[in-house]
């Protein structure tokens, strides 16, 4: 693995490592305690707003060139996963093919990356957040939104791109 920022994108980023630093300092020069400052800066700083992100504001990043552009790289690869596991339960509906929670699951039950962090309750949290109606069905466009979510909780790097995330998450973590 790489073990720089400039390695893994090309340009200076933070790596998410760097990132847990920078926040135990600023916890520590704020609070004039390393343990109680950084959780005292989590607890006052960070948690009352990381919540607030609306999903219309996810969506509004992926509809980017950048990410447009990162999706049609990956249409190929992106549309054969999800046929694949779509297809699972032989059911489709009058508007085309579409995916139900537990196939959504079994891709990554299948990839074998569930475990003690990224359990099937975050899985199924997932589902259920990028709905954009409430049906028990994935369609397509969500499917994609969804990996982008999977991305973003394996690679939490706040100060890379997002659309490089997606892409290093696709081609060496799901698609290897």
């Amino acid at each position: 693995p790489k073990n720089t920022a400039d390695e893994i994108t090309g340009t200076k980023w933070i790596m998410p490592e760097e990132f847990v630093e920078l926040l135990v300092r600023l916890g520590h020069l704020k609070f004039s305690s390393t343990v109680r400052g950084l959780k005292q800066l989590i607890k006052q700083h960070l948690k009352p707003y990381a919540m607030q992100a609306e999903m219309d504001d996810f969506f509004s990043l992926l509809q980017l060139e950048r990410f447009v552009l990162t999706f049609q790289s990956l249409e190929k690869y992106l549309k054969d996963i999800y046929m694949s596991y779509a297809r699972l339960d032989g059911q489709t509906r009058q508007e085309g093919v579409d995916m139900c929670g537990k196939e959504f699951a079994q891709i990554w039950t299948d990839a074998k990356l569930i475990d003690n962090r990224f359990t099937q309750t975050v899985v199924n949290q997932i589902f259920i957040h990028i709905q954009e109606d409430a049906d028990e069905i994935m369609m397509y466009a969500e499917f994609k939104h969804a990996l982008v979510m999977v991305a973003v909780y394996f690679m939490p790097a706040p100060f890379i791109p997002l659309n490089i995330r997606f892409r290093k998450f696709m081609t060496d973590i799901l698609l290897p």
